[in-house]
């Protein structure tokens, strides 16, 4: 039995019509894609920025809780002694305002008492966070923080803000010396 010539040409034009996408249906898939992928995009971005900064945190607390372990022992108190003829007087912690180094340096002085820039300082380390991260002290700029040997406590204190792109971090440092864990703002 064979079909009439009619019946033939509309069962292939259904058949057609059935196997393939139209133009419109291949955009909005597009569409939803890109969608879909630039979310997943600006997640990762948020997720990799809040890393960096706390590994930023992380390190910087470790660089200060080693200086403060430095001070509280008197290490290096014979290198000040006999390069500069002076006394240790504490372990520093240096960051210039805007910047992503931290600077530990052992803090040669005649007197307790004398002014910064009658000190001498001698880099023991340094820690360079990611390029998106920068630390300062709230209000002051330069996070400059002294433990001083000894004695116990700090030489500048305050909040010290850690920012990436979008997000920021802040932690305190007692006049006592003592380091908070602080937060996410």
């Amino acid at each position: 039995m064979t079909l009439p010539y009619s019946n033939f040409l509309r069962s292939n034009s259904q058949k057609y019509k059935i196997l393939g996408f139209t133009l419109v249906e291949m955009i909005v898939t597009i569409a939803i894609m890109l969608v879909v992928t630039g979310g997943g995009i600006a997640a990762f971005i948020n997720f990799n920025d809040k890393q960096n900064v706390q590994v930023a945190v992380k390190d910087l607390q470790t660089l200060l809780r080693s200086a403060q372990t430095k001070a509280r022992v008197g290490e290096d108190a014979q290198l000040c002694n006999t390069v500069y003829n002076n006394s240790l007087r504490g372990y520093r912690v240096f960051i210039g305002e805007g910047t992503n180094t931290a600077i530990l340096s052992t803090s040669c002085a005649s007197d307790k008492f004398d002014p910064a820039d009658n000190r001498n300082y001698v880099e023991r380390s340094r820690i360079t966070f990611d390029s998106s991260v920068t630390a300062k002290m709230l209000g002051d700029g330069d996070v400059n923080i002294e433990f001083l040997s000894l004695l116990g406590g700090t030489d500048g204190t305050g909040t010290v803000v850690i920012s990436g792109l979008t997000d920021v971090y802040q932690f305190e440092v007692s006049q006592s010396g003592e380091i908070t864990e602080g937060q996410f703002q």
